[in-house]
């Protein structure tokens, strides 16, 4: 039997609207939008740099140190995973100014990959907490304090 991979339809790649950026580099309150398409059947995926009073599908509203201290060891996707969720449940209603759980957004989060995480120079221990529409629709302005 011989294995295939699927194939994957070719797209052309959007007009994207921004400054093409890395997240790990966004200040907090920022928003950004992220785009993906398939070329020469890979994923591509960039994320943009946009203004919070456009519309925009992330805003970025905590930022987080993990409190590993330099040299340690990745602590494992389910620590970071805990580490994060805890960090942005706890920052979102200070900002939103609702319980998440009555809240129309969802909340999301950035880690740091395992070899950023244990790299010599950089030891990155940054999460970024984010919240977007739960139906997938831009907002059109910030979430801080919108009480939605």
């Amino acid at each position: 039997m011989v294995e295939t991979r699927p194939s994957l339809t070719e797209e052309e790649a959007p007009d994207w609207i921004g400054e093409v950026v890395n997240l790990h580099d966004l200040a907090n309150e920022a928003c950004f939008n992220r785009y993906s398409w398939v070329q020469d059947e890979r994923l591509v995926e960039i994320d943009t740099l946009v203004p919070c009073d456009g519309p925009h599908q992330f805003e970025i509203y905590h930022l987080a140190q993990h409190p590993a201290r330099r040299g340690a060891p990745w602590p494992g996707d389910r620590e970071m995973d805990a580490f994060a969720t805890a960090e942005c449940y706890n920052a979102f209603r200070g900002f939103v100014g609702t319980i998440y759980e009555l809240s129309e957004f969802v909340l999301g989060f950035l880690v740091p990959r395992q070899t950023d995480f244990e790299h010599d120079v950089a030891q990155f221990r940054g999460v970024h907490c984010y919240v977007f529409n739960a139906d997938g629709t831009e907002m059109f302005d910030s979430a801080r304090g919108s009480l939605r």
